[in-house]
């Protein structure tokens, strides 16, 4: 039975166009079930579920009595037509209907109509390889064979079905094969992430499976799809950005190639555009970057899913912020933070913490490029105080920020009684690598004794640090304090810095 929770979050996530197919999708209902209609127009104009409001509004006790089992009703009718409206715009449900129709056709004695449904059944099913519609399939085949064998021999028509079953059969148990080793490569990088023992010879052991070889690719699209992917992810973890493009590159090839994929799966296209961006973010290919952000830009989310329709901002705004960051715009970032504010208000409830805590951390460092010094203070100060374990990282690097920005107002005894606190909280949590122990060692010392000679040594050790330990999912800002000491090197501000250190120009 569906509960009045469900029913709400199933109709709040229904998109216009889907509420507007429903009612024409009801509208031959008879008169006695116009109570189903209002229950939904009711729940339509509720901005939150309230069960006492919703209750109060029901006035008729006949209902009352019975709202468990209008609510369960208009629940399924509400699936019934939305599996309607999305008929012809997805592969998958699409080939059911067929597989459906036949299936009527077979009970009714029509073998000759119902092969004629199956035969199209089958050629979308191997173009889109949707294998695991196969054995509805089959049955039938064999279902309609079977009442051809009498007058022929059983040879003739058994053979070539099994074989062709068995084909496809394999086909479906190497996409399933690769389905399981995408989900244990993940689940393998979430443990080397976290720093779990044995995480990384787990990881090598995945990718020494035959299915990953890479001389012998999988011929089957979605198969060849999940190999290039994993292989991506793994070049990924170690670095190697330029393998990564290649394998990202090819994949998003494919999706393009082959449009029903980029309909049926919106999801996984937006996810490729993210990793070919985070890719040229690294190897600052700014040409490829720019590309796939018009590319993200001009793709329309499905009405249909919210959390498509958030996944689609959520990329768009970060690399929008990114590029720009890349290209030494700070002031055009600056322009923009309003509107992203506001737009991350809308999503509110939709964006993870994570996700919230990353754009703060992105608009302090665009008000510290712009030395716009308060605003990033503030922004820090929450960031970089009672932040969750998962967000170390950013975390860090909040604090680093601030230094600096105390550092730059001369504000030395705040600097120092950070600095001991920050050392404090890095050790504990067992965070302080090579680099960062350089970085707060110099910060210790008294600048008004530095030559710009000292930094410049300083500025070639982080360097060499740095190409030794370098995250694996570095922040757009990773260069935040090589900018910096450059300014100090060559007594310029940070915008200034920045494009010497780029050898960029701004527009």
């Amino acid at each position: 039975m569906a509960k009045t929770e469900e029913l709400f979050e199933l109709i709040q996530s229904m998109s216009k166009g889907e509420k507007r197919y429903f009612k024409v999708y009801t509208s031959k209902l008879k008169k006695k079930d116009i109570t189903y209609i209002k229950i939904f127009d009711l729940i339509v104009t509720q901005p939150s579920y309230d069960k006492e409001s919703f209750i109060k509004k029901i006035k008729n006790p006949k209902i009352l009595k019975q709202l468990h089992v209008i609510n369960n009703y208009l629940y399924h009718k509400i699936l019934d037509s939305l599996e309607a409206y999305h008929q012809d715009r997805f592969v998958h449900l699409a080939i059911i209907k067929m597989l459906n129709q036949s299936f009527v056709l077979i009970k009714r004695g029509l073998y000759h109509q119902a092969a004629t449904f199956l035969s199209r059944a089958k050629k979308q099913i191997i173009a889109t390889e949707k294998y695991e519609l196969i054995p509805e399939l089959l049955r039938q085949e064999r279902t309609i064979n079977t009442r051809k064998i009498l007058p022929q021999k059983p040879e003739e028509i058994l053979t070539p079905l099994r074989e062709d079953a068995k084909t496809i059969l394999q086909k479906l148990d190497d996409f399933n094969t690769f389905a399981d080793l995408n989900l244990l490569f993940f689940i393998a990088l979430s443990n080397l992430l976290a720093k779990k023992s044995g995480a990384e010879a787990d990881l090598k052991k995945l990718m020494d499976h035959p299915f990953l070889d890479k001389k012998k690719p999988p011929k089957d699209l979605r198969s060849l799809i999940a190999h290039l992917s994993i292989h991506a992810s793994f070049c990924e973890v170690n670095l190697s950005f330029e393998d990564a493009l290649k394998y990202r590159s090819e994949t998003l090839e494919l999706m393009e190639g082959n449009p029903y994929l980029i309909q049926e799966y919106p999801e996984n296209y937006l996810t490729i555009l993210n990793n070919l961006m985070t890719i040229n973010q690294h190897l600052e290919m700014l040409d490829m970057y720019q590309n796939s952000l018009s590319k993200v830009a001009n793709f329309e989310p499905p009405e249909y899913s919210k959390d498509i329709q958030v996944m689609h901002f959520r990329i768009y705004e970060r690399h929008q912020l990114v590029y720009r960051l890349l290209k030494g715009e700070f002031k055009a970032c600056l322009n923009i933070i309003d509107e992203i504010k506001n737009r991350l208000n809308k999503w509110d409830n939709q964006i993870d913490e994570k996700l919230k805590y990353r754009f703060r951390y992105y608009f302090s460092y665009i008000y510290f490029a712009n030395e716009q010094y308060d605003q990033a203070l503030d922004l820090l100060e929450e960031l970089s105080s009672n932040f969750p374990k998962r967000f170390l990282y950013f975390a860090k690097e909040a604090q680093l920020m601030q230094l600096l920005i105390y550092h730059d107002q001369g504000l030395m005894l705040l600097l120092d009684s950070r600095l001991r606190s920050i050392k404090r909280k890095w050790k504990k949590y067992s965070f302080i690598e090579d680099r960062d122990q350089c970085i707060l060692n110099w910060l210790s010392k008294d600048s008004s004794l530095l030559k710009p000679s000292d930094w410049q040594c300083f500025f070639n050790k982080l360097t060499h640090l740095k190409k030794i330990k370098f995250p694996i999912y570095s922040t757009p800002i990773h260069n935040m304090l090589e900018v910096w000491i450059l300014s100090k090197i060559k007594r310029c501000s940070y915008k200034k810095a920045y494009i010497i250190l780029m050898d960029k120009k701004v527009d």
